[in-house]
């Protein structure tokens, strides 16, 4: 059982690893960037204006609209396309949301946010320009960040005038604030996680060097390693429902203004794994808990 229990010694150092990766994520710019939760997508924001913007005013955001309209040049497509790529621009805003646990990114679409006939969807990729400050309780707000963009954006917008002309949907906002409560019992529960594979790692190490200690070591371990399993295994799940419902309702209200999402789909492998290890983990322990032991020879005497 000795050498065994280097095994799960090893699920507990990647399941620690693994965690501090998820939490961790996206705490500078471009630090493991492709690993968020969620990516809210804002570059085509604004595109159910472009049918009005004939008839609007020179004003607010539909008159931006407007003049960018009678600057492009070339077939319709091409026009569309081309104003798609520049309205988050136009309004202050980023092309992108990239929302990890303790907080969010937010940058643009290199080369450029859409694809087209000389650039494919393979060839763009993102570049982060900044990210929010990082709060141990952090929830994602869209509009807050939406609306934060805007004011740094230095071009002497309104934002809530600006929101509003958007139609930015309130439900969005809504929907992501019910789940707020979800969030940060995830944090809790990837914290509590940690310090439970830590534990883990510590009695396996004490597993290693005491091989015949019975049966009492090995069944503490089993009982850590199934604590560990399970709070990572809820903290996963609720991350994973985090990030589909998420993404489902930005999906569905965010449509029509050019508003979408998309799941962290790293995100969700690496804490996935995080929890399939430990459960590997508690599988050697478990069997070190059924394995007879040997009775010590008795010598007889006469």
């Amino acid at each position: 059982m000795r050498f065994l229990a280097l095994f799960p010694i090893a699920c507990s150092i990647c399941a620690i690893v693994l965690s501090f990766l998820v939490i961790f994520a996206g705490n500078k710019p471009n630090f493991m960037e492709g690993y968020d939760l969620l990516t809210l997508n804002v570059s085509r924001i604004g595109e159910n204006l472009l049918n009005t913007t004939s008839s609007s005013s020179d004003s607010g955001i539909l008159g931006i609209l407007k003049n960018a309209t009678n600057q492009i040049e070339g077939d319709i497509n091409g026009e569309l396309n081309s104003i798609a790529s520049s309205l988050a621009q136009q309004f202050g805003l980023k092309d992108f949301y990239s929302v990890h646990i303790l907080d969010y990114c937010e940058g643009s679409y290199v080369p450029g946010p859409v694809p087209n006939a000389t650039l494919s969807s393979s060839h763009i990729h993102r570049n982060v320009s900044s990210c929010s400050n990082h709060t141990s309780m952090f929830t994602f707000d869209p509009r807050a960040a939406l609306a934060q963009s805007i004011q740094d954006s230095g071009l002497g917008i309104d934002v809530n005038e600006t929101l509003d002309e958007l139609n930015f949907p309130d439900q969005i906002e809504n929907e992501i604030k019910a789940l707020r409560v979800a969030w940060k019992a995830m944090f809790v529960l990837y914290c509590i996680g940690i310090g439970l594979s830590f534990l883990c790692l510590i009695l396996s190490i004490l597993g290693f060097f005491q091989p015949d200690s019975g049966r009492l070591l090995p069944a503490i371990n089993f009982l850590m390693f199934l604590l560990a399993l399970l709070t990572l295994g809820v903290a996963s799940a609720i991350a994973t429902a985090i990030a589909e419902e998420g993404t489902d309702e930005i999906n569905k209200y965010g449509k029509e203004i050019g508003i979408s999402s998309s799941v962290g789909h790293k995100f969700l492998i690496i804490t996935w794994i995080a929890t399939g290890v430990m459960f590997l983990g508690s599988l050697v322990w478990c069997s070190g808990c059924m394995v007879p032991r040997k009775k010590p020879a008795v010598h007889k005497t006469g």
